[in-house]
């Protein structure tokens, strides 16, 4: 009997860990997405308020 509840430990155990790990994983790639999102928008901006008309 003891070994029954061992072993369910031992799966309840694996899968909040493997719940952390797909959890990290996912707010890494969100970070980066973000990450990503904000250097566009940053380059955008550089280029809009660093733009000069050429006079020929």
């Amino acid at each position: 009997m003891e070994e029954t509840s061992t072993s369910s430990n031992n799966a309840k155990t694996k899968t909040k860990a493997k719940a952390r790990v797909r959890d990290c994983i996912t707010r890494k790639k969100t970070l980066k997405d973000k990450r990503a999102k904000l250097y566009i928008i940053r380059r955008c901006l550089y280029m809009l308020l660093c733009w000069k008309e050429r006079v020929d």
